[in-house]
């Protein structure tokens, strides 16, 4: 089975002027909007963050050919102090 899921995710501070930038500036449709989670036609995601949000950084890697990413938590006083 071949499973091929290409969504990238941008977490952002502020939302509505991202999705503004998105919008206006790159041309991008929305598909969904969820307030604090918008999904582009494009497939393109934005998720506004807080400071209280665990964070957790990506790492890809490569297996046969096939990609794949595994994640590990940021601790939120490197973030924001």
């Amino acid at each position: 089975m071949t499973l091929t899921f290409y969504a990238p995710v941008f977490f952002v501070k502020d939302i509505e002027l991202s999705k503004d930038f998105y919008i206006h500036m790159l041309e991008q449709e929305i598909e969904h909007d969820f307030g604090t989670n918008i999904t582009f036609r494009s497939k393109v995601s934005l998720w506004e963050i807080n400071p209280d949000s665990e964070i957790y950084t990506v790492k890809g890697s490569s297996f046969d050919g096939n990609t794949f990413e595994s994640c590990e938590r940021i601790p939120r006083s490197l973030l924001w102090g």
